[in-house]
C-alpha cells in the first residue's frame, strides 16, 4: 500500500493475506488466498487438500516492488515466493527456495538492483533473486552461507 494509505496487507499463519483498514480495523473484500497464489507452482495431491495444492506455509513477507505499486512480492515460510498482480488478481511469477524463508527485502539502491530481492532463511543463509518479467528461471543469483560459529581467542 502507498506510504500514507489507511490500508495494510496482513499475512496470516494460514497463508492468506487480508487488506485491513488501520483506522477502522475492518477488512476489505480483497483477499489473497494461499490456494490461488500457489496454484501455478503446486500440482501435488495432498491428503488434506481437495484442490491439489500443497500448502506453502505461513506468510513471512509482503513487499511492494519499487516502482511497481500494482504488484506484491509474497514470501511463504516453506520456500515459495511469488509476484502477485493486484489488478489481475493472479500470480505472475513463481520462485522456489530449497530452504525455509524467514524474511524478504527489495533492493532499492540503483535501477539495476531494484529488480532484485534478498531472502533470509531460517538457517542464517541469504539468497539474492532477480525479478525480470521476461526472464524464466528459478535459481538465485547469489547465495551466502551462514557462519558456523565465531571463535574468539584471547592471548595474554
Amino acid at each position: 500500500m502507498p506510504i500514507h494509505s489507511d490500508w495494510i496487507y496482513l499475512g496470516t499463519t494460514f497463508g492468506n493475506i487480508y487488506t485491513v483498514n488501520v483506522k477502522t480495523c475492518k477488512s476489505s473484500n480483497y483477499t489473497i488466498y494461499w490456494s490461488n497464489a500457489a496454484k501455478p507452482l503446486n500440482t501435488k495431491k495432498s491428503a488434506h487438500n481437495d484442490n491439489n495444492t500443497a500448502h506453502p506455509g505461513e506468510v513471512v513477507g509482503i513487499v511492494e516492488p519499487p516502482a511497481e505499486p500494482s504488484r506484491l512480492l509474497i514470501a511463504y515460510s516453506k520456500g515459495l515466493m511469488i509476484i502477485w498482480n493486484l489488478n489481475k488478481k493472479e500470480t505472475e511469477k513463481v520462485f522456489q527456495s530449497r530452504t525455509a524463508i524467514k524474511s524478504v527485502y527489495w533492493h532499492t539502491e540503483t535501477k539495476e538492483t531494484t529488480k532484485r530481492f534478498i531472502v533470509s532463511h531460517i538457517d542464517g543463509s541469504l539468497t539474492e533473486w532477480e525479478h525480470e518479467k521476461k526472464k524464466k528461471g528459478n535459481t538465485p543469483l547469489k547465495s551466502c552461507t551462514p557462519f558456523e560459529g565465531i571463535y574468539l581467542q584471547i592471548s595474554t
